[in-house]
């Protein structure tokens, strides 16, 4: 019996999937859960709670239509005002699991822009000494390392305002942002 409802939940979810033309590395993007539990679940094992929400947000549907306990009617039943509101609630909370994947997105790419200045200025503070002492040896009566010196702090110079313009690095809001991202993972 309990085999028979794990079936018709994975035909459930399978069905709203094909639904939607959604392939399962899509679902999986979107509702936020694994690639693999997408493959369980339409295999007929059962999925934890979080991720029968996760789900029923991104189908737009009540979480009980999802649970392996429940029977399923291939009715078509019009949705009750609970229902409705249910399935708004829902709707906000793939918003807010969109919104939370760009959030993350645009923190990564600040991430690797700000790694990038750092290797860039880590760079400068080993080469242009080691420069300083080959133009030292070399050609002492000219000074051709501060040419190098003045273009290498001109390019980071606009290499940190890119990252200032494109992601308000220095922008107290986007801290804060990053602050409570961290403080809600931990």
């Amino acid at each position: 019996m309990n085999q028979k409802r794990n079936e018709k939940a994975m035909t459930y979810v399978y069905q709203l999937r094909r639904e939607k033309g959604w392939s399962q590395e899509r679902l999986a993007q979107i509702s936020d859960v694994s690639v693999r539990t997408i493959q369980r679940i339409e295999a007929g094992q059962s999925a934890g709670m979080e991720t029968l929400n996760c789900l029923a947000a991104v189908f737009e549907v009540d979480v009980k239509t999802l649970m392996p306990t429940n029977s399923f009617n291939d009715d078509i039943h019009p949705k009750t005002k609970t229902e409705k509101d249910s399935a708004m609630h829902t709707i906000e909370d793939v918003k807010n699991i969109e919104n939370k994947h760009r959030v993350i997105q645009k923190s990564e790419e600040y991430m690797n822009h700000i790694k990038a200045f750092k290797l860039n200025a880590f760079c400068a503070l080993l080469i242009l000494p080691a420069l300083w002492f080959v133009n030292e040896w070399l050609s002492p009566q000219f000074y051709w390392i501060t040419i190098v010196a003045v273009f290498w702090g001109i390019a980071m110079i606009i290499h940190a305002i890119t990252i200032k313009t494109l992601y308000g690095a220095f922008n107290l809001k986007w801290h804060k942002a990053e602050i409570e991202d961290h403080l809600s993972a931990n």
